[in-house]
């Protein structure tokens, strides 16, 4: 079915019998349209239109609808979609910078966006997770519910359908990663045996302490490079921030799709940003160290004609998340097994 810009909206149809025979109609004839009268489940008004739709479900309960007289969210600076899906999201700067913010703007973004198609699959949503060490997102985020995690071997309710923060606040640094790495093949396993129509972000926060320079041969990386690799093919895809991107492995932002590259001053992080934007080192210590708070140097990475430019990001406002987890469908109990006897065994 063709894309149609719009918001999802739960509605129930009136006349079931004739809904259900117009959608059948639909779907043999490949349209994407249909004028039924139904009832938006969220302000109790009626809809008598045309209305394009992606059914999900029975339709003689429940479907969820997309009405196209609701407009997409709009950024007003550079950012595409399809590049992110595609590759993921590299974002770094010092402290205070406005990486956080930035990626909280593009993870709410992404959320919002209708189905889409991708390599002749069809996806019903986005869902994000975030593994946050320093409870920035915990604080305020779009994503309505996180979960603290405090040891690695303790059992955590992960739900493959339903967006979520991890807080790793209280875990030590290798700890961290072996979860994040756990959690990235719990899920990975999971969609290639049970493919579901739900596209996954990963953000990782401090990356340089999960990837850093040169890891990637290491046995807990592993899982990390296989999502940022091919990922993409399943459904899912890794954004990366970071304070020092002289400490990321370069493979993986070269694997990434967009860069955002904020305040930075550091001789060996200004080396390394040199090296992607193609600018002369004159500009880049006149460029970097100068950005402001929400001030970035965007880059479509690994694109031929493409060339950096400073943009401006708006300031994220959203709510303190719950502390609990969704349980939906798929919701599945992670369990840590056999990376411990892999790594000390004999």
């Amino acid at each position: 079915m063709a894309n149609k810009k719009g918001q999802k909206v739960a509605v129930k149809f009136i006349a079931r019998k004739d809904a259900q025979a117009e959608v059948q109609y639909a779907e043999r004839h490949g349209l994407n349209k249909i004028h039924l009268i139904a009832m938006n489940l969220l302000t109790g008004y009626g809809l008598n239109k045309h209305l394009y739709f992606y059914i999900f479900g029975d339709v003689n309960k429940m479907v969820e609808i997309y009405d196209s007289t609701i407009p997409n969210p709009t950024l007003n600076f550079p950012f595409d979609v399809k590049k992110a899906r595609a590759r993921g999201i590299f974002i770094s700067g010092g402290k205070q910078s406005g990486k956080t913010n930035l990626a909280k703007v593009l993870a709410d973004y992404q959320m919002k966006q209708p189905p889409f198609e991708y390599e002749n699959r069809f996806y019903e949503k986005t869902i994000v997770k975030v593994f946050d060490p320093s409870q920035s997102w915990v604080q305020e985020s779009s994503i309505p519910h996180y979960q603290e995690v405090t040891n690695i071997r303790e059992p955590i309710l992960n739900s493959i359908t339903g967006s979520c923060i991890f807080d790793i606040s209280r875990m030590y640094p290798f700890d961290q990663r072996i979860f994040i790495s756990e959690i990235l093949g719990a899920d990975f396993n999971f969609i290639v045996n049970k493919r579901i129509p739900v596209w996954i972000v990963y953000i990782i926060e401090e990356a340089q302490l999960v990837v850093p320079s040169l890891s990637l041969r290491s046995l807990f990386a592993q899982e990390t490079l296989r999502t940022i690799t091919v990922g993409r093919n399943y459904g899912m895809t890794v954004s990366l921030l970071t304070q020092f991107p002289a400490m990321v492995d370069t493979t993986t932002i070269k694997a990434c799709g967009q860069g955002y590259f904020g305040l930075a001053w550091e001789v060996n992080d200004l080396n390394k940003l040199r090296a992607f934007v193609r600018w002369d080192k004159d500009k880049v210590w006149d460029t970097f160290p100068k950005l402001e708070v929400g001030e970035f140097v965007y880059l479509d990475i690994g694109g031929v004609d493409s060339y950096a430019q400073v943009v401006k990001t708006p300031l994220f406002k959203g709510k303190k998340p719950q502390q609990f987890m969704c349980k939906q469908q798929y919701d599945y109990r992670y369990k840590k097994k056999g990376f411990w006897e892999r790594l000390f065994s004999p």
